[in-house]
């Protein structure tokens, strides 16, 4: 067997092994997504049974809609759907205001689709 031979093989299961963290990585970071997307279902704020009363659901259909995610065809924000647009992004932390009474950006509460921030000129 030959080094080119040798180098390729040595290559091949260097890459299947970068392919098996690299997935390893982004099922973590789903996971941790799910799971910061179910706290924030917790805090939501008014239900009955699986879905938020209309006046808990009033800001999160503003920030889909915002956002360009799906609203729900009956605006009835269902835990699903709650899930769904937090893990799309759509679906905020509340904007708060600093010291000097400016408003600091929301971001979003899920970490899956990130955005690159724009920079302040």
């Amino acid at each position: 067997m030959g080094s080119g031979a040798r180098l390729a093989g040595l290559l091949a299961a260097g890459g299947g092994f970068l392919s098996v963290i690299a997935v390893s990585a982004v099922g973590f970071q789903e996971f941790r997504a799910w799971n910061q997307c179910k706290a924030a279902w917790q805090h939501a704020g008014e239900r009955t049974g699986d879905r938020l009363t209309d006046r808990a659901a009033t800001p999160y259909l503003g920030m889909m809609l915002a956002s360009k995610h799906q609203v729900p065809s009956d605006y009835i924000v269902a835990r699903s759907d709650f899930i769904s647009a937090c893990r799309a992004g759509a679906i905020r932390r509340v904007a708060t205001r600093d010291e000097a009474g400016n408003y600091r950006e929301a971001v979003p509460i899920s970490a899956v689709r990130q955005t690159v921030p724009a920079t302040a000129n």
